[in-house]
């Protein structure tokens, strides 16, 4: 299996098969897959008492402490990012790349692009850039 800082074979190769099937095309299936290994990281990572230990103000280490807050942080927004309805990340605003890319391939390249530059020609925001 993995190790406390790291996940397993298998949920790795779980998320290079959803990643690779989300830069293809948008697939709703990758992406609750890829929430759904973002919430077991989360809870694997806090289940383990090396992770609790390096939390802990009495555990701090300069190496390890920032791997595991990024590690828990990362899942989490992993998490989130795929189980969280594409429309309701449009309406925040908080559309990951991996879906941008995907809307971008759905309106065609040169129209998002034009889109986006006009936009920061006029100095708005668009889905999150």
């Amino acid at each position: 299996m993995g190790t406390a800082l790291s996940a397993p074979v298998v949920m790795l190769a779980a998320r290079a098969w959803a990643i690779v099937a989300l830069f293809r095309r948008p697939d709703a299936a990758a992406e609750r897959a890829l929430g759904g290994l973002g919430a077991t990281m989360v809870a694997g990572y806090l289940a383990e008492r090396l992770v609790r230990q390096r939390l802990a103000p009495s555990g701090w280490d300069a190496a390890e402490t920032p791997v595991v807050a990024a590690g828990i942080c990362l899942a989490a927004v992993m998490a989130v990012t795929g189980l969280c309805p594409a429309s309701t990340q449009a309406e925040i605003g908080c559309a990951g790349p991996i879906a941008q890319a995907g809307r971008s391939r759905q309106r065609g390249p040169r129209d998002w692009r034009q889109k986006r530059k006009a936009a920061c020609l006029s100095g708005r925001s668009i889905g999150g850039w």
